[in-house]
C-alpha cells in the first residue's frame, strides 16, 4: 500500500523520479567567508526514509528496510535485535520509555530504546495491516491503518478498541492530535476530524484542494493544512478552510512543518523555507540542496541542529541557529509587521523575544503582568526595517504569566509569556 506522499508525487507531480530531501554542502556568504549549511548524516543513502523520531538522545528512522536507531546524532545507524528490521517503517511516537513503531505488518513497541521491539495485538481482523499514523492524545494512543480505520488504546497499548463511525474499512493515511482535536485523512479523498476523541467524526476539508493533503499544524490560534497547492488557513478549528495568502511559497507544494526558536520551518517539494512571521512570509534557505530534486520530507529538531529526511537521499542536517538567527543573511525585509512568540516559553529566567518591521519606524515594546502594570520597557526608538530580537531576563520578577505588547505605527500585538522557577 503506497503512502499518500507516494501517491501524491506518482499522480500529481508529474516526475519521473521519486524526489529528494535535503542536500547540505559548504557555501560562501557575500562576503566571500565560508559558513557551514546542510551536511549529509551516515543514514544509507539507498534506504529510502518514511519516518524520524527523536525520543530523548536517539534518532529513530522507519525505511524501506525497516527501522534503524543511531545514538551519536546520524553518524552511524543500527537496526534492532530482531526480525523486526525486515518491515517497512511508516510511523513513530513516544511516551516516556515506551516507543511505538507504525510498520507494514502492524504495530510494535519497545521498552529498552529500540534495541528489541515486540509485536502489539491491537485487536483488528486483520492484524498485519500497515499502521500509517500514530497520534498521542492525553492518556490515549490512536493508530490509524492501512484498511481498518482507527484503533485506540487507553493503558499504554495492552488492550486496543477500534473506534466506531464508519471507519472500519478506511486507509488512514495521516493521523494528527491538536489539542483536543483528531484530524484523518482517509482512503485519499477526505479529510476528517473529532472533538470527542474518536468517538464521533466529521467531514473537515471544507475548502481545501480534493486529494492533497500532507497534513495539519496549528500555529499561534489558526490550523493550518500542507496541501500540494499551498498553505490552507482555518480560524474555526479546521471546519472551514482558505488559501493563505503568502509570499515566496507561490506554486511551491507544503508538505510537512515545524516551530522551532520562534520561526516556522517548511519542508516542500522545492526545498526548506524558513517564515519569522507567522507563516505569511517565507524565504527559501536550500542552498547546497540538490537542485534537479529536493523535496523535503521530515523534519525534526534534536538538539541544536534541524534534521531533513530527503525522499531517495537520506538524511541531512544544518545548525537551527543558521535558519532562525536574525542575522543570517538569506532573511528577507518582512511584507508586514510580526511579534513572533519568545523562545523558550515557559522560561527561567530570561527568554528572547523576536519581531519584524517592513520599514524604518518608531517601536515600543513592553512586558506586563496580569494585574496590567507594566514591569519593563524592552525597545523604545527607531529601529530599521528587518527582524529583530531582544531578551527579557525575569530573574528579578516572581513566577507567573505575563503578556510582552509591541506597538508599531498602527500595529499592536501582544503575546503571553510564562515565567516558571
Amino acid at each position: 500500500m503506497d503512502s499518500q506522499l507516494e501517491k501524491a508525487y506518482r499522480i500529481g507531480l508529474g516526475r519521473t523520479v521519486l524526489p529528494v530531501f535535503c542536500l547540505l554542502l559548504l557555501a560562501s556568504s557575500p562576503n566571500g567567508t565560508a559558513r557551514a549549511q546542510w551536511t549529509r548524516t551516515n543514514w544509507p543513502q539507498s534506504k529510502v526514509i518514511h519516518a524520524l523520531m527523536v525520543s530523548e538522545a536517539d534518532l529513530y528512522g522507519g525505511s524501506t528496510a525497516g527501522i534503524m536507531r543511531s545514538t551519536d546524532d546520524g553518524a552511524s545507524w543500527s537496526y534492532p535485535e530482531s526480525t523486526f528490521s525486515y518491515r517497512r517503517g511508516y510511523s513513530f511516537a513516544s511516551r516516556g520509555e515506551l516507543l511505538f513503531a507504525g510498520t507494514t505488518t502492524g504495530l510494535y513497541r519497545s521498552t529498552n530504546r529500540g534495541r528489541v521491539w515486540d509485536r502489539v495485538e491491537v485487536g483488528l481482523s486483520r492484524p498485519e495491516l500497515s499502521v500509517y499514523g500514530i497520534a498521542l492524545l492525553d492518556s490515549a494512543i490512536f493508530i490509524g491503518t492501512g484498511g481498518q480505520g482507527i484503533a485506540v488504546s487507553t493503558d499504554a497499548g495492552v488492550l486496543w478498541q477500534r473506534l466506531p463511525d464508519g471507519l472500519d474499512l478506511d486507509v488512514v493515511e495521516f493521523l494528527t492530535a491538536l489539542d483536543s482535536n483528531l484530524f484523518a485523512s482517509i482512503n485519499s479523498t477526505k479529510m476528517i476530524r473529532s472533538t470527542d476523541r474518536g468517538i464521533t467524526w466529521q467531514r473537515s476539508d471544507k475548502g481545501l484542494p480534493y486529494n492533497s493533503v500532507f497534513g495539519v499544524e496549528k500555529v499561534g490560534n489558526m490550523y493550518l493544512a500542507l496541501t500540494m497547492q499551498g498553505i490552507y488557513e482555518s480560524s474555526d478549528t479546521g471546519t472551514t478552510w482558505t488559501p493563505r495568502k503568502t509570499t515566496g511559497l507561490e506554486g511551491i507544494i507544503s508538505i510537512c512543518l515545524i516551530e522551532s526558536h520562534g520561526s516556522l520551518i517548511m519542508g516542500t517539494g522545492s526545498g526548506v523555507f524558513v517564515s519569522r512571521d507567522s507563516g505569511y512570509t517565507w524565504t527559501n534557505m536550500s542552498t547546497g540542496l540538490d537542485t534537479i530534486v529536493n523535496d523535503v520530507w521530515i523534519l525534526r529538531v534534536k538538539g541544536d541542529f534541524l534534521y531533513a529526511a530527503v525522499y531517495g537521499y537520506g538524511l541531512w542536517r544544518r545548525p537551527l541557529s543558521e535558519l532562525t538567527s536574525v542575522e543570517s543573511p538569506d532573511l528577507p525585509v518582512p511584507v508586514r509587521h510580526a511579534l513572533l512568540q519568545n523562545y523558550p516559553n515557559p522560561f527561567n529566567p530570561s527568554t528572547t523575544i523576536r519581531y519584524g518591521l517592513p520599514s524604518r519606524e518608531h517601536v515600543t515594546l513592553t512586558v506586563f503582568n496580569t494585574l496590567g502594570q507594566q514591569v519593563s520597557t524592552l525597545v523604545q526608538g527607531e529601529q530599521d526595517p528587518g527582524y529583530h530580537e531582544v531578551r527579557f531576563d525575569g530573574a528579578n520578577l516572581p513566577s507567573g504569566v505575563y503578556f510582552y505588547r509591541m506597538n508599531a505605527s498602527s500595529y499592536t500585538e501582544t503575546k503571553k509569556l510564562l515565567l516558571v522557577r
